[in-house]
């Protein structure tokens, strides 16, 4: 321990498990810097009962420059760009840790991952 892995360029790492009952529970750390996504998603073959638990904060993205220019300009054109994101989860945020709670026996699990995309759609140009 820890076990460390590379998700599509984002890196995170098994920090502990523990076995309880027919559970075993996971813990998983993220870097704070340089993030891609802002959680990810785990999941065990053939789990009857999966649960996990995140602790989110502020982190700072791969493409925080541009991230942080397109947030100023929402907040500016916007006014209730807050009211928005308690509904929706914060722009600026994501998962620092998880805890994983499985009753698979498996080794093996998925990953999927979660990204909130902050755009501005007077500067996209779609082509069909």
């Amino acid at each position: 321990m820890p076990m460390k892995f590379d998700f599509n360029g984002e890196k995170f790492k098994v920090t502990s498990t523990n076995q309880k009952g027919n559970s075993n529970e996971y813990t998983i750390e993220y870097n704070k810097t340089g993030r891609i996504y802002n959680e990810l998603a785990f999941d065990f073959p053939g789990v009857n009962s999966s649960r996990q638990t995140n602790k989110s904060e502020n982190i700072q993205f791969k493409d925080q420059n541009s991230r942080d220019l397109l947030y100023n300009s929402l907040r500016q054109a916007v006014p209730n760009l807050k009211d928005i994101e308690k509904q929706f989860g914060n722009f600026q945020t994501g998962a620092v840790s998880a805890a994983v709670t499985t009753d698979s026996n498996s080794t093996k699990f998925r990953v999927s991952a979660v990204k909130n995309i902050i755009c501005n759609e007077d500067e996209i140009v779609l082509h069909k």
